[in-house]
């Protein structure tokens, strides 16, 4: 039903409902037209009908194009008509009005001589500026020409055709790749040879050789490295930090040592030392500050001697000593810490020879090259039964 039936029809808001355009190229990608009027125009293999009440209008598009875009036909037909006369001096300049129509074609300026027929540039490299001539270097698997000057120097008989051949022999043949394959997999063999060889940690079932030769003599060797490998780590750290301490009448005497065996700076060397008196194996609290104190040593032929780094702190049975490095230590400098904490004299050791005292001595090194290491030492002030100091 029309609009003209229905005067209600005008309402409908189907009827002016905006519609979009998109053109779907063959490659299946979509361009949407923006908004504003849309113009169609017929060309090539597409028409256009426009029916009588201009309701409707029909496109058609063709098997075969029909319609001649006159700008590009006259570019072809200019390069047909070129002769030797149109030289650089006399080119075809175009678009220029149609003969039939006297219409000038739309498009860009053109001007053709005689060299637009020649190749002007091949991969983007221009020919020879003397002769005009482009030189095909092949290699020994390539082929220039199907009959190599067999005309006038030229590799084709056809002058306006030029075909490259490919001629290579085969590289490796087959029995090339049977030996190569029996080397790798030789290869495989050996290599798993050493693997278990090095592995293996049955001495007396050792890898047999994959080709027959003599066995080696060495089974194990990363147990053997490894082994070999914590015992100079064990060498080097053990002389990189000491502690050592002992009882001398009242006094305990106590020296730590700690050396840079990095090649780079460590700072901020830091060593917590920590003494716990016992007393026949049981905490003993008869120790304070009012009984005892230390005194820090230097040496004159160390490199960096400690420094306190606060003031002693006692527990119950526990006495805390803190030192630190007054300076960073460079690549093989060393750290000393010779202290020595004496004991009153009201508190005698010795006056009871049944009793057994001993300090449990636990000395913490922090922030060196090798982190955080703790060691610790037993001191006796008297003998044990049956044992000698």
């Amino acid at each position: 039903m029309s609009s003209s039936e229905d005067p209600s029809a005008i309402l409908n808001p189907d009827l002016y409902r905006q519609l979009t355009l998109s053109v779907e190229h063959a490659d299946g990608s979509v361009v949407p037209i923006g908004s504003g009027g849309v113009i169609l125009r017929a060309g090539a293999n597409l028409s256009l009908t426009v029916s009588a009440d201009e309701d409707e209008i029909e496109l058609a598009v063709a098997q075969e194009t029909t319609a001649v875009n006159r700008y590009f036909q006259q570019k072809y037909e200019s390069l047909q008509l070129l002769t030797d006369a149109n030289g650089p001096g006399s080119p075809i300049f175009g678009p220029f009005p149609d003969p039939e129509s006297g219409v000038t074609p739309s498009g860009p300026a053109w001007s053709f001589t005689r060299e637009s027929l020649w190749f002007g540039t091949i991969n983007d490299k221009p020919a020879d500026l003397v002769t005009g001539a482009f030189f095909l270097a092949v290699g020994p698997c390539g082929v220039v020409g199907s009959f190599p000057y067999a005309n006038n120097g030229r590799p084709e008989t056809d002058e306006a055709l030029l075909r490259v051949f490919d001629v290579c022999a085969p590289c490796v043949d087959c029995p090339t790749w049977r030996r190569l394959d029996e080397y790798i997999r030789r290869l495989v063999a050996f290599y798993d040879y050493l693997f278990e060889l090095i592995y293996n940690e049955d001495t007396l079932n050792p890898p047999v050789h994959p080709d027959g030769g003599v066995r080696e003599a060495f089974n194990g060797l990363l147990r053997q490295y490894m082994t070999a490998a914590r015992y100079w780590d064990y060498l080097v750290h053990n002389a990189a930090v000491k502690l050592a301490a002992q009882a001398q009448g009242q006094a305990v005497v106590t020296a730590v040592f700690y050396r840079n065996i990095t090649p780079n700076p460590v700072s901020g060397v830091h060593i917590q030392l920590e003494f716990c008196f016992y007393k026949n194996g049981l905490a003993w609290s008869a120790i304070d500050d009012t009984v005892s104190s230390f005194k820090l040593l230097a040496r004159s032929e160390a490199d960096l001697n400690a420094v306190y780094d606060g003031a002693p702190i006692y527990g119950s049975n526990c006495v805390t000593v803190n030192l630190q490095a007054p300076a960073p230590l460079t690549s093989g400098k060393s750290l000393y810490g010779d202290l020595v904490l004496m004991l009153d004299s009201t508190i005698d050791l010795a006056e009871n020879t049944s009793d057994e005292y001993h300090i449990l001595l636990t000395v913490t090194f922090t922030n060196t090259h090798l982190g955080t290491i703790v060691k610790e030492e037993l001191i006796y002030f008297m003998p044990l039964q049956g044992s000698s100091l």
